[in-house]
Protein backbone atom coordinates (compact mmCIF):
# COMPACT_ATOMS: atom_id res chain seq x y z
CA UNK A 1 0.00 0.00 0.00
CA UNK A 2 1.52 3.56 -1.07
CA UNK A 3 2.08 5.28 2.20
CA UNK A 4 -0.16 8.74 2.33
CA UNK A 5 1.41 11.93 1.93
CA UNK A 6 0.62 15.56 3.21
CA UNK A 7 -1.15 17.71 -0.04
CA UNK A 8 1.19 20.58 1.94
CA UNK A 9 4.92 19.73 2.34
CA UNK A 10 4.20 16.32 0.15
CA UNK A 11 5.63 14.52 3.82
CA UNK A 12 5.05 11.22 4.30
CA UNK A 13 2.41 10.28 6.80
CA UNK A 14 2.28 7.20 8.89
CA UNK A 15 -1.55 5.42 9.13
CA UNK A 16 -3.86 5.79 12.05
CA UNK A 17 -6.06 4.44 13.94
CA UNK A 18 -7.95 7.78 13.49
CA UNK A 19 -9.81 9.06 10.61
CA UNK A 20 -7.18 12.44 10.40
CA UNK A 21 -4.81 13.73 11.69
CA UNK A 22 -2.19 16.40 11.30
CA UNK A 23 1.42 15.99 9.41
CA UNK A 24 4.38 14.67 11.19
CA UNK A 25 6.71 17.62 9.32
CA UNK A 26 4.37 20.56 8.55
CA UNK A 27 1.37 19.57 10.93
CA UNK A 28 -1.00 20.33 8.14
CA UNK A 29 -4.37 18.47 8.54
CA UNK A 30 -4.26 15.20 6.53
CA UNK A 31 -8.00 12.94 6.12
CA UNK A 32 -7.43 9.38 5.74
CA UNK A 33 -10.50 8.15 2.94
CA UNK A 34 -12.22 5.25 3.43
CA UNK A 35 -9.79 3.22 0.70
CA UNK A 36 -7.74 2.97 4.32
CA UNK A 37 -10.21 1.79 6.62
CA UNK A 38 -9.94 -1.70 6.84
CA UNK A 39 -6.28 -0.92 6.88
CA UNK A 40 -6.73 0.94 9.81
CA UNK A 41 -8.80 -1.84 11.20
CA UNK A 42 -5.73 -3.91 11.05
CA UNK A 43 -3.44 -1.65 12.20
CA UNK A 44 -5.47 -1.61 15.09
CA UNK A 45 -5.78 -5.34 16.01
CA UNK A 46 -1.92 -5.74 15.28
CA UNK A 47 -1.45 -2.69 17.80
CA UNK A 48 -3.11 -4.59 20.75
CA UNK A 49 -1.32 -7.81 20.27
CA UNK A 50 1.81 -5.81 19.79
CA UNK A 51 1.30 -3.98 23.08
CA UNK A 52 0.83 -7.68 24.80
CA UNK A 53 4.05 -9.34 23.51
CA UNK A 54 6.59 -5.49 24.65
CA UNK A 55 6.92 -6.51 28.31
CA UNK A 56 8.01 -10.25 27.32
CA UNK A 57 10.34 -7.96 24.72
CA UNK A 58 11.51 -6.00 27.48
CA UNK A 59 12.13 -8.78 29.61
CA UNK A 60 14.12 -11.05 27.20
CA UNK A 61 15.75 -8.43 25.17
CA UNK A 62 17.92 -7.22 28.63
CA UNK A 63 21.81 -7.80 28.63
CA UNK A 64 23.27 -9.43 31.46
CA UNK A 65 24.94 -6.77 34.04
CA UNK A 66 28.65 -6.09 33.33
CA UNK A 67 28.75 -7.77 36.97
CA UNK A 68 27.70 -11.05 36.22
CA UNK A 69 30.90 -11.15 33.61
CA UNK A 70 33.31 -9.92 36.03
CA UNK A 71 32.43 -12.51 38.81
CA UNK A 72 32.35 -15.31 36.70
CA UNK A 73 35.83 -14.30 34.87
CA UNK A 74 37.26 -13.80 38.24
CA UNK A 75 36.30 -17.01 39.20
CA UNK A 76 37.28 -18.86 36.04
CA UNK A 77 41.01 -17.55 37.04
CA UNK A 78 41.35 -18.10 41.03
CA UNK A 79 38.66 -21.31 41.38
CA UNK A 80 41.76 -23.90 39.76
CA UNK A 81 44.61 -22.31 42.17
CA UNK A 82 42.15 -22.59 45.03
CA UNK A 83 41.55 -25.89 44.35
CA UNK A 84 45.01 -27.27 43.63
CA UNK A 85 46.29 -25.42 47.24
CA UNK A 86 43.55 -26.68 49.10
CA UNK A 87 44.30 -30.15 47.76
CA UNK A 88 47.78 -30.23 48.18
CA UNK A 89 47.85 -28.44 51.41
CA UNK A 90 45.33 -31.10 53.07
CA UNK A 91 46.72 -33.62 51.13
CA UNK A 92 42.58 -34.70 50.16
CA UNK A 93 43.86 -36.60 47.33
CA UNK A 94 46.94 -37.85 45.29
CA UNK A 95 48.16 -34.48 42.69
CA UNK A 96 46.95 -37.16 39.80
CA UNK A 97 43.09 -36.57 40.90
CA UNK A 98 44.08 -33.57 42.35
CA UNK A 99 45.07 -32.31 39.09
CA UNK A 100 41.88 -33.84 37.62
CA UNK A 101 39.33 -32.45 39.82
CA UNK A 102 41.39 -28.63 38.60
CA UNK A 103 39.57 -28.73 35.24
CA UNK A 104 35.95 -29.05 36.51
CA UNK A 105 36.92 -26.52 39.11
CA UNK A 106 37.20 -23.65 35.93
CA UNK A 107 33.24 -24.98 34.76
CA UNK A 108 31.52 -22.25 36.99
CA UNK A 109 32.94 -19.21 36.35
CA UNK A 110 33.58 -20.61 32.71
CA UNK A 111 30.03 -21.11 31.77
CA UNK A 112 28.94 -17.79 33.50
CA UNK A 113 31.16 -15.73 31.51
CA UNK A 114 30.38 -17.88 28.03
CA UNK A 115 26.73 -17.82 29.33
CA UNK A 116 26.67 -13.62 29.78
CA UNK A 117 28.98 -12.79 26.45
CA UNK A 118 26.94 -15.19 24.25
CA UNK A 119 23.35 -14.08 25.88
CA UNK A 120 24.51 -10.47 25.36
CA UNK A 121 25.48 -11.18 21.35
CA UNK A 122 22.26 -12.59 21.15
CA UNK A 123 20.28 -9.84 22.50
CA UNK A 124 22.04 -7.20 20.34
CA UNK A 125 21.70 -8.84 17.21
CA UNK A 126 17.69 -9.51 18.07
CA UNK A 127 17.72 -5.78 18.73
CA UNK A 128 19.53 -4.67 15.86
CA UNK A 129 17.12 -7.10 13.80
CA UNK A 130 13.91 -5.27 15.01
CA UNK A 131 15.26 -1.63 15.45
CA UNK A 132 13.19 1.08 13.44
CA UNK A 133 14.98 2.64 10.96
CA UNK A 134 16.01 6.65 11.01
CA UNK A 135 13.91 8.44 8.82
CA UNK A 136 14.33 12.07 8.65
CA UNK A 137 14.55 14.54 11.41
CA UNK A 138 15.42 11.42 12.99
CA UNK A 139 12.22 10.29 13.33
CA UNK A 140 11.54 6.22 13.42
CA UNK A 141 10.60 4.65 10.38
CA UNK A 142 9.78 1.30 9.82
CA UNK A 143 12.33 -1.24 9.09
CA UNK A 144 10.72 -3.04 6.78
CA UNK A 145 9.07 -0.51 4.06
CA UNK A 146 11.08 2.93 5.87
CA UNK A 147 7.54 4.51 5.88
CA UNK A 148 6.90 7.01 8.89
CA UNK A 149 5.73 5.15 12.15
CA UNK A 150 2.43 6.34 14.84
CA UNK A 151 4.08 6.48 18.19
CA UNK A 152 2.25 5.66 21.36
CA UNK A 153 3.05 7.40 24.47
CA UNK A 154 5.01 5.05 26.33
CA UNK A 155 5.33 1.90 23.44
CA UNK A 156 8.31 0.12 23.68
CA UNK A 157 7.62 -0.33 19.74
CA UNK A 158 5.44 0.48 16.73
CA UNK A 159 3.38 -1.21 13.86
CA UNK A 160 3.56 -0.19 10.39
CA UNK A 161 0.33 0.62 9.03
CA UNK A 162 1.38 0.18 5.45
CA UNK A 163 2.75 -3.08 5.67
CA UNK A 164 2.10 -4.53 9.41
CA UNK A 165 5.85 -4.44 10.60
CA UNK A 166 6.58 -4.22 14.48
CA UNK A 167 9.53 -2.06 15.46
CA UNK A 168 11.01 -1.16 18.45
CA UNK A 169 11.88 2.60 18.67
CA UNK A 170 14.32 2.77 21.21
CA UNK A 171 17.14 1.43 18.87
CA UNK A 172 17.48 3.65 16.06
CA UNK A 173 19.23 1.97 12.72
CA UNK A 174 20.30 4.46 10.07
CA UNK A 175 18.38 4.06 7.07
CA UNK A 176 19.14 1.13 5.01
CA UNK A 177 21.87 -0.03 7.44
CA UNK A 178 19.26 -1.51 9.21
CA UNK A 179 19.46 -5.42 9.59
CA UNK A 180 15.70 -6.15 9.55
CA UNK A 181 14.58 -9.38 11.64
CA UNK A 182 12.63 -12.01 8.73
CA UNK A 183 9.61 -11.94 11.63
CA UNK A 184 7.14 -8.97 10.78
CA UNK A 185 5.38 -8.92 14.48
CA UNK A 186 7.30 -8.40 17.72
CA UNK A 187 5.29 -11.36 19.07
CA UNK A 188 7.12 -13.73 16.71
CA UNK A 189 10.47 -12.00 17.09
CA UNK A 190 9.98 -12.14 21.24
CA UNK A 191 9.09 -16.06 20.68
CA UNK A 192 12.49 -16.40 18.48
CA UNK A 193 14.82 -15.09 21.14
CA UNK A 194 13.57 -16.87 24.01
CA UNK A 195 14.72 -19.84 21.81
CA UNK A 196 17.34 -18.62 21.24
CA UNK A 197 18.70 -18.26 24.92
CA UNK A 198 16.91 -21.69 25.51
CA UNK A 199 19.93 -22.48 23.12
CA UNK A 200 22.21 -20.43 24.97
CA UNK A 201 21.66 -22.62 28.23
CA UNK A 202 21.27 -25.88 26.61
CA UNK A 203 24.55 -25.94 24.43
CA UNK A 204 26.30 -24.63 27.41
CA UNK A 205 25.32 -27.40 30.31
CA UNK A 206 25.74 -29.80 27.29
CA UNK A 207 29.36 -28.76 27.10
CA UNK A 208 29.94 -28.48 30.79
CA UNK A 209 28.26 -32.15 31.32
CA UNK A 210 30.62 -33.58 28.67
CA UNK A 211 34.09 -31.83 30.78
CA UNK A 212 32.87 -33.27 33.90
CA UNK A 213 32.23 -36.63 32.60
CA UNK A 214 35.59 -36.34 31.06
CA UNK A 215 37.14 -35.43 33.99
CA UNK A 216 35.77 -38.18 36.33
CA UNK A 217 37.03 -41.06 33.66
CA UNK A 218 40.87 -39.64 33.16
CA UNK A 219 40.73 -39.30 37.11
CA UNK A 220 39.54 -43.08 37.59
CA UNK A 221 41.51 -44.72 35.18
Amino acid sequence: MKPLSCERCGGPVPLSTSESRACPWCAAPVALDEAYAAQRERLALQARLRREAEPQWAALSRAPPQGVANVSLAALLLAPSIVGMLGVSMELAAPKVIGFGILPATLPGAAGWLWAAAIELTVRSARRGVAARRIRDDRPGCRGCGAPLELEPGALAASCGYCGTDSVVLDLAEGEAAVSSAAAELRSVTAALRRRRSLVVVGLASVALLILMGSAAFGLA
